[in-house]
């Protein structure tokens, strides 16, 4: 399984990783992949869901994806941040 933390909506742990709490691979390019794929095909299908949470949770995922990139060079910048509560 590619992305065992895509499911439900995400809310919960994202709360709990903003108290504080690290959760391993909980916001990886995976993570994010699989759930945009697979909210598109949902609302597609026309399935009766919230897409409330699953966008909080992708939103958290491309934040930080981006901080990832940021703070590796692979953009380019090299920028020391303080907050370590959303890296790999």
């Amino acid at each position: 399984m590619f992305a065992p933390y895509a499911c439900g909506s995400g809310i919960p742990e994202i709360k709990t990783i903003l108290s504080g709490f690290i959760i391993r691979g909980y916001l990886g390019k995976w993570t994010f992949l699989i759930k945009s794929v697979s909210i598109m095909l949902a609302v597609a299908a026309g399935l009766c869901l919230g897409k409330e949470g699953p966008m909080v949770h992708m939103a958290c995922c491309t934040g930080n994806i981006l901080a990832y990139l940021v703070i590796n060079g692979i953009v380019g910048l090299k920028v020391y941040c303080t907050l370590t509560v959303f890296l790999f």
